[in-house]
């Protein structure tokens, strides 16, 4: 049986895929896919006048909605294989199953309590994806590539393997976002707020731009690479692990602000550039701290850190560690803050006094082999110089 490439099918290119598809077919004859088009202005996807042929998409069918208008979809079986849409598309009910990529130059719009399914999203620059309102779900198998405008709002859900954000992405007022992986790429911005409102990342995030969480959200994710700026306000952050790692030409930073501020790292936490916590509370199982690390009013829960270089306790700042401390840099305990451990020890380095309190728990004490104590301060604990 022969096999020969139909030149007359439509192919398809996919940004981030590289890839044009190309239909094969054999000599026997079998129904092929059609290229459906939108020909009305405003109406509704299930109305077959709409569509070129007269015909409704199905789930073999590539559908293109070029013509400008508003189009909404609101049948409980609204379906297609590829859909790229350049027009205002509203699915405010029902659902709208799209087995390949949903890819839009113009907006989406699923609220009202509709679902979306798609094989992956894309939203190219000047498009949008916006989810709206309690019930409101998109599922998708991939990923969503964002380029435009993708906004979660009022409840809305929104799954799928793997987030890539090269533009604006907001979560705000109880809607959620889950994926297995997460990249925000540079030049780009993942806002979080309101209570109820979550970014859940199964696995790797990789922020390489800004993220901010505020107003009672939260972010959580098993591990995370922050390469910029990660803001904690008067909200949560909670992973597994993180590294807090300046590449060539950026300068990470972790802020944890307000009094409402929570960081939780299960794991280890390695700091090459800079932690502030300010007022906030963070609880860092291990701390392996080769940069700056700034409390300014703020509290230190967890097991052990290990520092090369600067942390300071500000203000009335508490560390409560049920670990050691080791010290090889320069720590600072301004007046009214109180540092306790099981045990310190100071290899190299200055731990500065100012006023407050340095204590440990376990009989091994307060310990310098190295480098210098300075200040005035209490010591609570055996020291050993």
């Amino acid at each position: 049986m022969a096999i020969i490439a139909d030149m007359n099918k439509p192919s398809i290119t996919r940004r981030g895929q590289g890839l044009v598809a190309l239909a094969l077919v054999s000599s026997a004859p079998f129904a092929l896919a059609d290229n459906l088009t939108w020909v009305a202005g405003d109406g509704a996807w299930e109305n077959a006048a709409n569509w070129s042929g007269a015909a409704l998409p199905g789930v073999d069918d590539f559908v293109d909605i070029s013509h400008l208008g508003n189009v909404t979809s609101s049948a409980s079986a609204n379906l297609a294989k590829e859909l790229l849409n350049k027009s205002a598309l509203g699915i405010g009910a029902g659902k709208l199953a799209v087995t390949g990529t949903v890819d839009t130059f113009g907006a989406v719009t699923v609220d009202g309590g509709a679902t979306l399914d798609a094989g992956r999203i894309t939203i190219e620059s000047g498009g949008a994806l916006h989810v709206d309102g309690t019930g409101s779900t998109v599922t998708v198998v991939q990923g969503v590539f964002n380029y435009g405008d993708w906004q979660m709002d009022v409840g809305g859900t929104l799954s799928a393997e793997s987030f890539d954000n090269f533009a604006g992405f907001g979560i705000d007022r109880g809607a959620q976002a889950t994926a297995n992986s997460m990249i925000n790429h540079g030049g780009s911005s993942v806002v979080v707020s309101d209570t109820n409102s979550a970014l859940i990342i199964h696995g790797s995030l990789t922020n390489d731009s800004a993220i901010t969480i505020f107003s009672g959200a939260r972010v959580e994710a098993n591990s995370i690479d922050n390469n910029e700026l990660m803001r904690v306000v008067d909200s949560s952050l909670i992973t597994g692990s993180m590294k807090n790692v300046s590449n060539a030409g950026s300068h990470s930073t972790l802020r944890i602000e307000g009094g409402d501020a929570h960081f939780t790292a299960t794991d280890l936490v390695t700091n090459d550039f800079s932690i502030e916590v300010d007022g906030g509370h963070a609880n860092i199982a291990h701390l392996d701290n080769n940069g700056t690390v700034i409390f300014s009013s703020g509290h230190l829960d967890g097991e052990d850190v290990s520092s090369t270089n600067q942390i300071s306790f500000d203000g009335a700042s508490v560390a409560t560690l049920s670990g050691q401390i080791l010290n090889s840099g320069v720590m600072t305990i301004s007046a009214s803050s109180t540092v306790r451990a099981s045990k310190f020890q100071q290899s190299a380095g200055d731990t500065q006094l100012q006023g407050g309190t340095l204590g440990a728990t376990d009989a091994f004490g307060v310990q310098f082999a190295g480098g210098e104590l300075r200040g005035n301060g209490s010591i609570d604990g055996r020291l050993v110089l």
